[in-house]
């Protein structure tokens, strides 16, 4: 299930786990990693299982993906593991159309945020608690994220 009023904070403590809480890593500006940790953490269940299986090293989706199909699933749930799987080592792992359409509305615009994301775009929280993708001036938004120190 979607949780947009906490999405903002799991997705801060997923990327903590994958930095150290380093402000500056290079993973925080990744854009395979946004993808990936903003899918990840818009899902009870897959946020739960993200934060067995994430850590300075990286993201152990194998994991993931074992402990989701041991466990009862949706369609939209296994269709999100596997595009953030995708868009975090930026091979195909056969999530197309077919499977995305299959998707709740709400995992479907997670997973779409999630591609806009993975093409260098930033995020900010929602007022809602969410995140809110942000397109545009990229670098000048950056600094200002920077600035602030959201990222």
């Amino acid at each position: 299930m979607i949780e947009k009023k906490r999405h903002w904070e799991r997705y801060s403590a997923l990327m903590d786990k994958v930095t150290g809480g380093d402000a500056q890593s290079a993973r925080r500006r990744d854009g395979g990693y946004k993808a990936a940790l903003y899918i990840l953490a818009a899902d009870d269940d897959l946020y739960r299982l993200a934060t067995e299986a994430v850590d300075e090293e990286g993201v152990a989706f194998g994991d993931i993906v074992s402990r989701l199909k041991k466990e009862c699933y949706s369609e939209s749930q296994l269709t999100a593991l596997l595009a953030a799987r995708g868009l975090f080592s930026g091979r195909d792992f056969g999530v197309g159309p077919m499977d995305m359409v299959s998707c709740e509305w709400s995992m479907m615009d997670v997973i779409c945020n999630g591609m806009y994301l993975w093409k260098g775009r930033d995020v900010l929280p929602a007022e809602d608690g969410g995140i809110e993708v942000k397109v545009g001036e990229r670098e000048g938004f950056a600094r200002n994220l920077e600035d602030r120190g959201l990222f």
